[in-house]
């Protein structure tokens, strides 16, 4: 028979729980220094696995000391102060989708539009147009000239500087590569 150890045996040694509240800290200085970070963006800055990030971000929403805001499919972690930090770059995180930026540039090019000739101007379904510019009146980023119909799309005063901004940081992520090394030619052995 084996003995089994008594008393706790889950708790963690202080080693490892100092560890932990050290990568929780690190988690809100970068929240702090950069509100509105994807959450894999977050992942990437503080270079920790994603199970690692996935442990310590409900532990701190419980503790109160941030937020993780969902805008579609994204997570959008901020701290806990700003409040409207977070629903301002609701449309920021809007315009980080490529479909949803398309139509937000083809009514800032073709003011007065119908959700059909964006469709047509964005390259995009009428149906993928409609779910995105309701979208895009929701966080007031687009108007529309009927209360109940989608017709008369036109942008609203911030579209244009927000579309600058989103194409100025979204520049250094496209940048190309360097170029390859040339490989050079293996001898055969023996070859002379």
């Amino acid at each position: 028979m084996v003995a089994l150890a008594s008393g706790p045996i889950l708790t963690p040694a202080p080693r490892t729980r100092r560890a932990g509240l050290a990568q929780q800290e690190r988690i809100v200085a970068i929240v702090r220094a950069a509100p509105g970070l994807l959450v894999g963006e977050l992942q990437q800055r503080a270079q920790i696995g994603w199970g690692t990030l996935c442990h310590h971000l409900p532990r701190l929403v419980e503790a109160g000391r941030i937020r993780v805001v969902r805008v579609g499919r994204r997570r959008l972690v901020y701290p806990i102060e700003a409040r409207g930090a977070a629903e301002a770059s609701c449309a920021d995180a809007i315009l980080r989708g490529k479909t949803a930026r398309r139509i937000a540039e083809a009514i800032h090019a073709r003011p007065g539009s119908s959700v059909s000739g964006v469709a047509f101007e964005a390259g995009e379904s009428e149906r993928a147009t409609y779910y995105h510019v309701r979208r895009l009146i929701q966080v007031g980023l687009v108007t529309s000239g009927s209360a109940t119909r989608l017709k008369d799309l036109r942008p609203a005063p911030g579209l244009a500087a927000r579309l600058e901004a989103e194409a100025a940081a979204a520049a250094p992520a496209s940048a190309p590569l360097a170029a390859p090394q040339a490989i050079q030619p293996r001898l055969a052995v023996g070859a002379s």
